[in-house]
């Protein structure tokens, strides 16, 4: 059992969802990432795996890393192994998820806080 448990374990990659997920818990994994993949300093206000929204209709999302920085710019950065997953519509659903849950009413489109929907692949970001 623990040989199978520890062949599971040294197989995981960093992509790899369950472990993208344990990564996501730590503030350093998570400000490192962030910085190399949007290429500049941040301070993170806010951070969570697996956070959820729902529109009202019912269709819900669930981003693998959700991060905040202290200048209000919102990021959601998928960890995918699969190509099929990453898609352009994908992308599209969750930003639109997420500019609905984080914008007010009568609020001007010029104050729009900026989202960033990033999906990490196997192949390329």
């Amino acid at each position: 059992m623990q040989e199978n448990y520890d062949r599971i374990i040294e197989e995981l990659r960093p992509i790899d969802s369950p472990f993208f997920k344990v990564l996501g818990k730590h503030e350093d994994f998570v400000k490192e990432i962030t910085e190399a993949i949007i290429g500049r300093r941040i301070v993170i206000s806010h951070y969570e795996t697996e956070a959820g929204l729902q529109n009202i209709p019912g269709r819900s999302i669930a981003m693998d890393l959700y991060v905040r920085t202290a200048d209000d710019i919102h990021i959601n950065i998928e960890a995918e192994n699969s190509k099929y997953r990453a898609s352009p519509k994908r992308a599209r659903l969750h930003n639109s998820s997420l500019d609905a849950s984080i914008t007010h009413k009568g609020q001007k489109y010029e104050q729009l806080q900026d989202v960033y929907i990033i999906f990490l692949t196997s192949n390329k970001v």
